[in-house]
C-alpha cells in the first residue's frame, strides 16, 4: 500500500507524511511531473492549501478547483482511495451552532479573498460528492494548530509565538471576545490514521476539531495565556476598525460538531496548553 500525499509541504502536509512514514507506510510527495505506481491499494490525500492570509485569493481559487478535480480524475481512473482536506469555512458566517456536516453551506458576504477559498472548498466538496465515484473522504478541519504552522497565513497561535518570541505585544483584534475552539494537528492526523485503517463503505464528510472543554477559550485569554507562558506582559488591543483584517478573520467557533467523526473512534486528547508548550519547546 502506498500513499501519495499533495501539498507534502503544508503544515498539515508535512505533519501526516511524517505519521505515515513513522507507521512504515511508502509515502510519496505529489508532484505532477513525477510517474507515480497508482492502483486500488493507494491512497491520496489531497491537502491543498489551508485558508488562511495567505491562501485565501483569487489565484488559489482557480488552483484549488483544478487541482483537486484533477486529483479526483485520477483516483477514480485507477480505483484508489481518496482524501480530501477541506475546512470548516465553508459554513460561511452563521449565528446558529453547532453546524453538522449535513447542515447547508452559506457564502459569506461581502466578497473577499475569504471568500474566494470559501467557495473553492464548496466546490471541491460539491464535486467529489455528485461524482458517483464511492471512494472519498472528505475531512473539515476546525482551527488546527501546533508545531510548524505558518504565522505569515493568518493563524493566531504562530502569530503570538512569533510575537511573544520578540518580545513584541500580542495583537488582538476587536474586542478580544471571540471565541476558538483548537484543534491539535496531532489529533487530526488520529484521526486520518482512523480512517485509513477503518474506511467507510460510502464517501462522507467529517468535521474534525478539538475538545471544548480544554481547547476552547477566548482571544484575550489566549494572548493572556500566551503572556504567561512566554513570560511577557505586553497586550494590544487594535479596536479601530472593529474587525480583524481579511484572512485573518474566522467564523464565530465552536461552530462544529464532531460526533460522527467521534462515533467512528475520533478522541481528541491534546489540550491548548500542550501545543503552546509544543511550540514553545521547539
Amino acid at each position: 500500500m502506498n500513499h501519495i500525499v499533495t501539498g507534502s509541504d503544508t503544515f498539515i502536509g508535512k505533519h501526516l507524511c511524517d505519521r505515515l512514514r513513522g507507521l512504515g507506510y511508502s509515502v510519496l510527495e505529489w508532484s505532477r511531473s513525477a510517474t507515480f505506481e497508482i492502483n486500488e491499494s493507494s491512497t491520496i490525500w489531497h491537502v491543498g492549501y489551508p485558508p488562511g492570509a495567505a491562501t485565501s485569493s483569487p489565484g488559489r481559487f482557480q488552483e484549488t478547483i483544478s487541482g483537486a478535480s484533477f486529483v479526483h480524475r485520477l483516483a477514480r481512473d485507477r480505483g484508489a482511495r481518496l482524501v480530501i482536506f477541506s475546512s470548516v469555512n465553508v459554513y460561511g458566517r452563521v449565528g446558529i451552532v453547532p453546524l453538522y456536516e449535513e447542515d447547508h453551506l452559506r457564502v459569506s458576504l461581502p466578497y473577499t479573498g475569504r471568500t474566494c477559498s470559501q467557495v473553492g472548498n464548496i466546490a471541491v466538496e460539491c464535486m467529489a460528492m455528485a461524482d458517483d465515484y464511492q471512494r472519498v473522504q472528505i475531512i473539515r478541519p476546525e482551527n488546527v494548530a501546533g508545531l510548524g504552522q505558518d504565522h505569515d497565513a493568518g493563524f493566531v497561535l504562530p502569530r503570538f509565538d512569533r510575537q511573544a518570541r520578540a518580545g513584541e505585544s500580542l495583537t488582538v483584534y476587536g474586542d478580544g471576545c471571540q471565541v476558538r475552539t483548537f484543534c491539535s494537528v496531532h489529533d487530526l492526523i488520529d484521526f486520518c490514521v482512523l480512517l485509513l485503517n477503518d474506511w467507510p463503505a460510502e464517501k462522507g464528510i467529517w468535521n474534525v476539531g478539538g475538545r471544548k472543554k480544554f481547547n476552547k477559550i477566548s482571544m484575550l485569554s489566549l494572548a493572556s495565556l500566551f503572556a504567561k507562558k512566554y513570560g511577557t506582559r505586553k497586550v494590544t488591543l487594535e479596536i479601530e476598525s472593529g474587525a480583524e483584517p481579511d484572512g485573518y478573520t474566522a467564523i464565530p467557533g465552536p461552530v462544529t460538531d464532531w460526533r460522527k467523526a467521534s462515533a467512528h473512534g475520533y478522541n481528541p486528547v491534546r489540550t491548548l496548553e500542550s501545543i503552546i508548550s509544543e511550540m514553545k519547546a521547539q
